[in-house]
């Protein structure tokens, strides 16, 4: 062990062993040692310092062949709790949740590091991926589960994606990784610069172009998601999780409070001509209501294409 205070300014450690206190094992053995490169936090992004500390304790690339969308439900076994997760409806708080109920290792450090990295990443158990395929399988297919998933109004949750994305944070590490290439796509196709971003007219005609099942799963079909999973016991609107709240307390027996961690800001502010404005131009207006976008000319191919989806809001609790 090197002390704290000894660390500071070290660059590298040399890892091995002494025989008979005198030699590196590496005398015998040149193979064995090893120099590690000491590095600050400062010198690693976040996205990779997060990653060093979910390979500290979980393993990963173990998959059991289930495809989308059945490698990312989650379940808790020991509760009997089938979660569908949908991108933008509540998520975090929900995935948050059955991490804490599923009985795998250190959850709160899953919770801290990120949960949509680390459960997607690393085989951390809570996922169908995670687990056996046979028993994947036994658990898709059982009717003894509480299965569940929340939806949105399917125009309020372009808009969110749209704006959270797009606009609001689009420079971020974690957002580009979802924005990028579609920025890059239809700048270079609309003759200008990427870094003002593409108005919402642009990001939806780009949808428009691409197989759904093709698409972000933040802008993906939300019916896609539930398609194949079977005794789905209710699909709830994101504006009615207080009644999901009450049934998960009388199953599991304890407070929960589901929160919308991920919210994008909005206020009453309507402005007419949102749909047009370049991310740029709409970061200098603040938030504004998402029915400013309802000026759109595409609003009537948007309800087209995702015409299963306001079927299943329509459905839905």
């Amino acid at each position: 062990m090197i002390p704290e205070e000894n660390m500071e300014g070290v660059e590298a450690v040399r890892i091995g062993m002494l025989h008979e206190q005198r030699y590196w094992v590496e005398s015998l053995y040149p193979e064995h040692p090893c120099t590690v490169k000491i590095m600050s936090c400062g010198e690693l992004s976040t996205l990779n310092a997060r990653l060093a500390a979910g390979r500290q304790i979980w393993t990963s690339g173990r998959s059991n062949g289930l495809r989308w969308p059945y490698d990312s439900i989650m379940v808790s076994e020991q509760e009997k709790l089938l979660y569908i997760p949908v991108a933008k409806c509540a998520c975090t708080s929900l995935k948050s949740m059955i991490v804490q109920l599923a009985g795998i290792e250190k959850p709160e450090m899953a919770i801290e590091l990120g949960v949509h990295l680390i459960t997607d990443t690393f085989n951390t158990g809570v996922q169908l991926k995670d687990k056996p395929i046979d028993l994947a399988r036994d658990i898709l297919a059982s009717d003894q589960y509480f299965k569940f998933g929340v939806i949105r109004n399917p125009f309020e949750r372009l808009v969110s994606a749209y704006l959270e994305k797009f606009v609001y944070q689009r420079t971020t590490e974690r957002n580009l990784l979802h924005t990028e290439e579609i920025v890059r796509e239809v700048g270079d196709s609309a003759g200008f610069d990427p870094r003002t971003g593409i108005n919402f007219d642009q990001f939806v005609e780009y949808i428009f172009r691409q197989d759904p099942y093709d698409l972000d799963p933040h802008w993906r079909p939300q019916y896609l998601y539930f398609l194949g999973v079977k005794h789905i016991s209710r699909i709830f609107r994101l504006e009615n999780i207080a009644q999901l709240e009450q049934q998960l307390r009388q199953r599991v027996g304890i407070e929960i409070q589901l929160g919308h961690e991920n919210a994008t800001s909005k206020s009453e502010i309507v402005l007419p001509t949102a749909s047009e404005l370049s991310a740029a131009e709409l970061e200098k207006q603040g938030a504004i209501h998402p029915d400013s976008f309802l000026s759109s000319r595409h609003v009537e191919a948007i309800r087209e294409y995702y015409r299963e989806d306001f079927e299943l809001y329509r459905t839905a609790v």
